[in-house]
Protein backbone atom coordinates (compact mmCIF):
# COMPACT_ATOMS: atom_id res chain seq x y z
CA UNK A 1 0.00 0.00 0.00
CA UNK A 2 2.86 2.47 0.84
CA UNK A 3 4.99 3.78 -1.93
CA UNK A 4 7.29 6.45 -3.09
CA UNK A 5 5.87 9.14 -5.12
CA UNK A 6 7.29 11.51 -7.22
CA UNK A 7 5.97 14.89 -5.81
CA UNK A 8 7.13 17.13 -9.02
CA UNK A 9 6.76 20.95 -9.99
CA UNK A 10 3.13 20.38 -11.20
CA UNK A 11 1.90 19.19 -7.70
CA UNK A 12 4.07 21.81 -5.95
CA UNK A 13 4.15 25.00 -8.27
CA UNK A 14 7.64 25.19 -7.42
CA UNK A 15 10.66 22.88 -7.44
CA UNK A 16 12.56 25.62 -5.20
CA UNK A 17 11.84 25.61 -1.28
CA UNK A 18 11.56 28.79 0.66
CA UNK A 19 9.40 31.00 -1.72
CA UNK A 20 5.89 30.56 0.42
CA UNK A 21 4.47 33.49 2.39
CA UNK A 22 3.54 31.24 5.06
CA UNK A 23 6.24 28.57 6.57
CA UNK A 24 6.32 26.71 9.94
CA UNK A 25 9.39 24.96 11.20
CA UNK A 26 8.94 21.57 13.10
CA UNK A 27 11.52 18.59 14.25
CA UNK A 28 10.79 15.14 13.16
CA UNK A 29 9.36 13.61 16.67
CA UNK A 30 9.03 9.87 18.07
CA UNK A 31 6.24 7.78 19.47
CA UNK A 32 6.81 4.17 20.06
CA UNK A 33 9.73 3.86 18.32
CA UNK A 34 8.62 5.63 15.29
CA UNK A 35 9.16 8.93 13.49
CA UNK A 36 6.41 11.24 14.37
CA UNK A 37 5.31 15.07 12.23
CA UNK A 38 3.04 16.76 14.67
CA UNK A 39 1.31 20.34 13.65
CA UNK A 40 -1.34 22.30 15.15
CA UNK A 41 -3.02 25.79 15.27
CA UNK A 42 -3.11 28.89 13.62
CA UNK A 43 -0.91 27.62 11.24
CA UNK A 44 -3.18 24.81 10.05
CA UNK A 45 -6.27 27.67 10.21
CA UNK A 46 -4.07 30.19 8.00
CA UNK A 47 -3.23 27.60 5.10
CA UNK A 48 -6.95 26.49 4.73
CA UNK A 49 -6.67 23.45 6.82
CA UNK A 50 -9.14 23.52 9.59
CA UNK A 51 -10.57 21.30 11.63
CA UNK A 52 -12.68 18.56 9.94
CA UNK A 53 -11.18 19.23 6.52
CA UNK A 54 -10.51 16.31 4.64
CA UNK A 55 -6.87 15.39 3.17
CA UNK A 56 -4.22 13.10 2.07
CA UNK A 57 -0.89 12.24 1.98
CA UNK A 58 1.93 11.43 -0.95
CA UNK A 59 5.45 11.01 0.16
CA UNK A 60 8.82 10.66 -1.68
CA UNK A 61 11.89 9.61 0.14
CA UNK A 62 12.74 13.33 0.84
CA UNK A 63 9.65 15.18 0.93
CA UNK A 64 5.89 15.01 2.21
CA UNK A 65 2.78 16.20 0.51
CA UNK A 66 -0.36 16.90 2.51
CA UNK A 67 -3.16 17.77 -0.21
CA UNK A 68 -6.66 19.13 0.54
CA UNK A 69 -9.78 16.39 -0.46
CA UNK A 70 -9.97 12.86 -1.52
CA UNK A 71 -7.92 10.85 -3.85
CA UNK A 72 -9.31 7.37 -4.46
CA UNK A 73 -5.73 6.19 -4.83
CA UNK A 74 -4.71 7.77 -1.73
CA UNK A 75 -5.77 7.35 2.23
CA UNK A 76 -8.04 10.15 2.89
CA UNK A 77 -7.68 11.32 6.67
CA UNK A 78 -9.26 14.33 8.73
CA UNK A 79 -7.99 17.02 10.62
CA UNK A 80 -8.27 16.38 14.29
CA UNK A 81 -8.70 18.60 17.21
CA UNK A 82 -10.97 21.69 17.25
CA UNK A 83 -12.10 24.50 15.44
CA UNK A 84 -9.47 26.48 17.55
CA UNK A 85 -6.67 24.17 17.55
CA UNK A 86 -6.28 21.79 14.23
CA UNK A 87 -3.75 18.76 14.72
CA UNK A 88 -1.99 16.87 11.90
CA UNK A 89 -0.47 13.78 13.57
CA UNK A 90 1.53 11.72 10.90
CA UNK A 91 3.98 8.62 12.22
CA UNK A 92 4.96 5.19 11.19
CA UNK A 93 6.17 4.43 7.81
CA UNK A 94 4.36 7.62 6.09
CA UNK A 95 7.29 9.99 7.80
CA UNK A 96 9.99 9.84 5.38
CA UNK A 97 12.81 11.32 7.82
CA UNK A 98 14.75 10.29 10.30
CA UNK A 99 13.66 10.85 14.22
CA UNK A 100 15.36 14.34 14.98
CA UNK A 101 14.95 16.03 11.51
CA UNK A 102 14.28 19.82 11.04
CA UNK A 103 11.56 20.29 8.62
CA UNK A 104 9.91 23.37 6.97
CA UNK A 105 6.09 23.20 6.32
CA UNK A 106 5.58 25.45 3.20
CA UNK A 107 1.83 26.20 1.86
CA UNK A 108 2.02 25.58 -1.20
CA UNK A 109 -0.76 25.82 -4.11
CA UNK A 110 -3.23 25.31 -1.09
CA UNK A 111 -1.13 22.37 -0.11
CA UNK A 112 1.15 21.80 2.41
CA UNK A 113 5.13 20.70 1.50
CA UNK A 114 6.82 19.19 3.77
CA UNK A 115 10.90 19.28 3.25
CA UNK A 116 13.71 18.52 4.97
CA UNK A 117 15.77 22.03 6.24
Amino acid sequence: MYQDIKIDRQETGSKYRNWSLLTKHAKIGENKRKARLWFEGDFLNKAGFSHETKWHLKTSTDKMLICKGEDPDYRTRKIAGSNNRPIIDISGKNVPFEVGIDVEIQLVDNNLLIVEI
